[in-house]
């Protein structure tokens, strides 16, 4: 029996066809939520809401609500993951600038969440500002790690080699991680830095952006 229309919408499918008319609407009943033929695929246009469990057999970028943990989820072809939010964390020194005379100070913890590892997505630190000396012999390296009882151990990390002193500069943008997942085993991630020869104090605004790996 071909499945229902409501409203010349056709709705009760668990499949899409492999193609449609343009601005051709259908609802799949296993994922809870709606299909837009944009031309060329099918885009997900409404979000299925799902507590306890995630539905079977989903397909890559598909999203959902869970109740349970009040946040929406997506499906990255292999995992399910919440979406991607900035790691909340705290200055943990008030000393600001950081002097050359502060070998591997750390300047930023991220405590890790409770519940879920978290996948890192992407890591910048803008406005970075090197007050005075500046060079290649004289710079700043400024680490990403991860500290468990295990010990520290890098993740990324960025040199100021490049910029120029007494000028703000934003650091690159990082997506590539020695280590990804970051597993609750470790306790925090945090930001060090450590001088080359004697550059002047550093100052930067981390941002560090995760998923949490749901299952």
């Amino acid at each position: 029996m071909p499945a229902p229309f409501l409203n010349g919408l056709l709705v009760g499918a668990t499949t899409l066809p492999a193609s449609g008319v343009s601005g051709e609407l259908r609802y799949r009943t296993d994922f809870r939520c709606w299909f837009q033929w944009d031309g060329s695929a099918w885009q997900q246009i409404s979000v299925g809401t799902f507590s306890g469990s995630f539905p079977a057999s989903p397909v890559t970028n598909l999203r959902v609500y869970r109740a349970d943990y009040d946040r929406t989820c997506h499906y990255d072809g292999t995992r399910w993951l919440s979406e991607r939010y900035p790691l909340p964390g705290a200055a943990y020194t008030t000393v600001q600038p950081v002097a050359a005379a502060a070998t591997n100070k750390e300047i930023f913890l991220y405590p890790m969440p409770s519940t879920h590892d978290v996948l890192l997505k992407s890591w910048r630190c803008g406005m970075v500002y090197v007050l005075g000396t500046n060079n290649g012999s004289n710079y700043w390296t400024v680490t990403l790690r991860t500290e468990s009882s295990g010990g520290v151990s890098s993740l990324a990390s960025f040199t100021t080699s490049t910029y120029t002193g007494s000028t703000y500069t934003d650091g690159p943008l990082i997506t590539s991680f020695s280590t990804n997942p970051v597993t609750r085993g470790a306790k925090t991630i945090s930001i060090a830095v450590a001088p080359t020869g004697t550059p002047g104090s550093i100052y930067l605004t981390p941002y560090l952006e995760v998923c949490n790996i749901i299952t």
